[in-house]
């Protein structure tokens, strides 16, 4: 069964997700990308809306869920996946379902109308029963959950002293130095998702500038102040632009079906605040 994105609202005030980072849309800029604000590092960034997912536990769920190994659930993981899918079976049948038939199995079960929702769309979006599974938390977003902590000491080292260097070295290089040094230790090495988190974690404008130079840093992550006043909401300001078509062209009116030849223009309309073509 194909998945199904969950739905983003993309304006302004709108809390996303975005490789792992929380963020606030503070502008939308294009029909294709979006001015946020990090809530870590309090940094404006230019976001593409193709790569942003809702913000919340809901989408930390899901993704936990991907990276299950199935062989550590337990017996009482799985009794309690089964129980979920008992619960919202009645919700699965077309036009068996409603507020009402919902209303009454929460009341029942003494859970939430949002829980029970949210389980029967868990379970409509992959159809396997190890999407009711229990998520398992034993940290939270941007909290290291490695139990040994030279481990995390050596993924640590290796991304402020390898990956954030100007050679721009990948996370799969990153992390065969680390296999390296882990193994040499005697230690578990980690898997490549998770030193792809660290990295994720790190991610921001001093990453940027270390990676990539303090101008590509700037031109990345530093709101660029405008020069136009009053220009503060959608079509406050609308500028044409006439752009002239540096080639010859037969030019046709379509009243009296002259031709002539000329030089054409080009004109466009341009929101001031956000930067998006109107129309031409």
């Amino acid at each position: 069964m194909t998945g199904v994105l969950p739905l983003l609202s993309v304006v302004k005030g709108t809390e996303i997700s975005y490789l792992g980072g929380k963020y606030v849309i503070t502008n939308v800029i294009a029909l294709d990308k979006v001015l946020a604000k990090n809530l870590d590092s309090g940094t404006l960034e230019t976001l593409p809306i193709a790569e942003l997912r809702p913000s919340g536990k809901e989408a930390d769920d899901r993704e936990t869920q991907k990276n299950i190994d199935l062989q550590d659930v337990s017996s009482e993981d799985w009794e309690i996946a089964r129980h979920k899918l008992e619960l919202i079976k009645p919700l699965l049948r077309p036009g068996a379902w409603g507020s009402a038939v919902a209303a009454r199995i929460a009341e029942q079960s003494d859970i939430t109308l949002g829980t029970l929702y949210r389980w029967r769309r868990d379970y409509l979006d992959t159809g396997l029963l190890s999407s009711l599974l229990p998520v398992k938390r034993e940290g939270g977003r941007g909290k290291a959950r490695l139990q040994d902590p030279t481990v995390e000491k050596i993924i640590a080292d290796n991304i402020d002293n390898y990956y954030k260097t100007d050679a721009h070295p990948t996370v799969a290089a990153t992390l065969e130095k680390i296999r390296i040094e882990c193994e040499a230790a005697g230690l578990k090495v980690p898997h490549y998702q998770t030193v792809r988190r660290r990295v994720v974690w790190s991610a921001g404008r001093e990453m940027t500038a270390a990676r990539y130079g303090e101008k590509a840093a700037r031109e990345l992550h530093d709101a660029i102040e405008g020069q136009i006043p009053d220009a503060d909401w959608p079509l406050g300001i609308v500028q044409i632009d006439h752009t002239p078509c540096r080639s010859s062209s037969w030019m046709m009116n379509c009243a009296n079906r002259f031709c002539g030849r000329g030089l054409p223009f080009r004109s466009t309309s341009i929101a001031a605040l956000s930067r998006v073509c109107i129309c031409r």
